[in-house]
């Protein structure tokens, strides 16, 4: 999916818009759009809407068996998919930049800063582990899909409750359900942030912007 580019007229009412100080939503330069998160009906689901943008997560965990090179960590994946209709200024074309930068982004904030204790997903060391699926998807895209998507993942995630097992003499694992034990908590030993800022050049000034909206962006 290419991004289709504003038109010369977009482009300039942008920027005169700046000169005089102000956002074409009307926000200040330091203003974030308003925030709202509802979480579903179950545990692990979460859609996040930060302006006209809307982002859902949702969790999900099987049990699998463990890397041979880290046998007693759980495993964690991040997909992100973006529908062409949540994005009307984007056209079909080769590439998928916006998703593989959302992907970067998350990867990063979640898998690499090892946020999630992969620890206590070990079921039993090198033999079985849980395996956390985070899904998020782009319902609108209106700008700033990275913050979008991470508060999601990271509440959907915060949000989630895997079950209970019990590991039999034999080694293998029963997984109770809620009705027969109570729900595991996700635990998180940190909480990810990210903050999206747009940089504009305007008569030889440097204006800085947080939380840009997809016009700001293009």
């Amino acid at each position: 999916m290419k991004e289709i580019p504003l038109s010369l007229c977009e482009r300039s009412s942008v920027i005169e818009n700046l000169k005089s100080q102000i956002r074409l939503d009307g926000r200040q330069f330091m203003e974030t759009r308003s925030i709202e998160v509802n979480f579903g009906k179950d545990y692990g689901c979460c859609t996040v809407s930060l302006g006209e943008t809307r982002v859902l997560a949702q969790i999900t965990c099987e049990v699998v068996e463990p890397r041979p090179s880290r046998p007693n960590e759980g495993k964690i994946s991040i997909y992100v998919h973006l529908s062409p209709m949540a994005a009307p200024h984007f056209e079909m074309g080769k590439g998928g930049e916006i998703i593989d930068e959302i992907q970067q982004i998350l990867d990063r904030n979640i898998k690499e800063s090892r946020c999630l204790d992969v620890e206590s997903l070990c079921i039993m060391a090198e033999e079985s582990v849980w395996q956390f699926k985070v899904d998020v998807t782009v319902l609108n895209h209106g700008g700033n899909l990275g913050d979008a998507c991470n508060l999601a993942a990271v509440a959907a995630l915060r949000h989630f409750h895997r079950p209970d097992v019990t590991v039999e003499e034999d080694g293998r694992v029963t997984i109770h359900t809620h009705e027969e034990k109570e729900l595991i908590p996700t635990f998180l030993k940190k909480i990810p942030v990210c903050l999206t800022f747009a940089l504009f050049e305007v008569e030889d000034d440097c204006i800085t912007l947080i939380d840009p909206t997809e016009t700001e962006e293009r």
